[in-house]
C-alpha cells in the first residue's frame, strides 16, 4: 500500500477499485481478529499507512 502512497494515487482511487473487487467477490477483507470486515472497511488512509498495528489484511481470489 505504501507504493500507492508515494506514487500519488489518492485513497479514493484505491477504495473506489477495492469496493469493485469486493462486491465482484474477488477480494476479501478480513480483521486483525480474522474476522471478516465490513464492507468498505479497507484503512488505506495515511493515518492508517503510518501506524504499526494493521486493521485489516487483504486476500484477493
Amino acid at each position: 500500500m505504501s507504493s500507492l502512497l508515494r506514487q500519488g494515487f489518492l485513497p479514493k482511487h484505491t477504495n473506489e477499485i477495492f469496493c469493485n473487487w469486493q462486491n465482484n467477490g474477488d477480494l476479501d477483507v478480513v480483521t486483525a481478529t480474522g474476522e471478516k470486515a465490513r464492507k468498505k472497511s479497507f484503512y488505506i488512509a495515511y493515518e492508517y499507512f503510518k501506524k504499526e498495528n494493521k486493521k485489516v489484511t487483504f486476500n484477493l481470489k
